[in-house]
């Protein structure tokens, strides 16, 4: 049964009201809660860490390692190739310093003396000199090629980052194998010593060897084109590679 509410009317008198119900027979009139009211929450105990077992852990790595990294090879002086021979003038200033005692003087002043001492040699003496650095170029060559056969792989090609970082070539390997050149570059290096390669028209002696070289017969091809197979046989012979499908 509904509650009754006691109300006061505008007559001041006091009549019982019933309080309305819902269909589903709950109360309408119920008071709401109030509003910002907190429920009260039940507190979480903290979790208890998971037990491990030490002696699978223990197995773990403690860090990844990455064992395919490239060991960088830092050059060293002793590592550069044998460097290239000073030309005469300098080989003499060189010695002339050398041979003057310590001053005071700077290493441009005392270079500039060297220079006028060498302006004043005859060709006699001059040529001696000359003679000099001849023999230097002509030994450069085989310290070159020893300077390749002893040096490593790793040190050669940090060698050759180190070269390519200052904007410089490496000197490359004077025994080295050549590739062959084929039947047609052949033709073209007879042709070009017939022509004036002075001027500037080198493009058109390169367009004219090329229509002189499909206008010739097979007869008179034939001695470019075999020397050029006994050249490239010759090459892969030395190098140990495999020629590629005909």
């Amino acid at each position: 049964m509904p509650p009754i509410l006691a109300t006061r009317s505008f007559l001041l008198s006091s009549l019982p009201l019933l309080a309305p119900t819902r269909r589903d027979g709950s109360n309408a009139g119920k008071v709401p809660a109030k509003a910002g009211g907190k429920s009260k929450k039940a507190v979480k105990k903290p979790k208890e860490p998971k037990k491990t077992d030490r002696k699978k852990r223990s197995k773990e790595p403690v860090m990844n390692v990455d064992l395919t990294m490239k060991v960088v090879v830092k050059v060293k002086r002793s590592d550069m190739p044998p460097s290239r021979p000073a030309p005469s003038r300098l080989l003499f200033a060189s010695d002339y310093i050398k041979r003057q005692s310590s001053t005071g003087a700077s290493g441009i002043e005392k270079l500039r003396v060297a220079f006028d001492e060498w302006s004043s040699l005859d060709d006699v003496s001059r040529q001696a000199w000359r003679d000099r650095c001849k023999a230097l170029w002509a030994e450069y060559p085989k310290r070159l090629a020893e300077w390749y056969q002893n040096t490593d792989k790793e040190t050669l090609k940090a060698v050759k980052r180190h070269f390519k970082k200052k904007g410089r070539h490496l000197p490359k390997n004077p025994h080295r194998v050549v590739r062959p050149s084929t039947g047609y570059m052949r033709y073209l290096l007879d042709y070009f010593k017939t022509c004036d390669l002075s001027g500037p028209l080198v493009p058109a002696f390169l367009t004219q060897g090329a229509k002189n070289w499909q206008s010739l017969s097979d007869e008179e091809k034939a001695p470019y084109l075999e020397a050029a197979r006994r050249e490239r046989t010759e090459y892969y012979r030395k190098t140990g590679r495999t020629p590629p499908p005909p």
